[in-house]
C-alpha cells in the first residue's frame, strides 16, 4: 500500500485510514 499523493514517508496501512507518518488519508491501491 502507498500514500495517495506525497507524504513524509511513503507507505500506508492496508485500510483507508489516516496515517500520521504520511500526514494524510491513505487508501488501499
Amino acid at each position: 500500500m502507498f500514500c495517495v499523493g506525497a507524504g513524509i514517508i511513503p507507505g500506508a496501512d492496508v485500510e483507508g485510514e489516516f496515517d500520521l507518518l504520511c500526514l494524510k488519508v491513505n487508501y488501499p491501491v
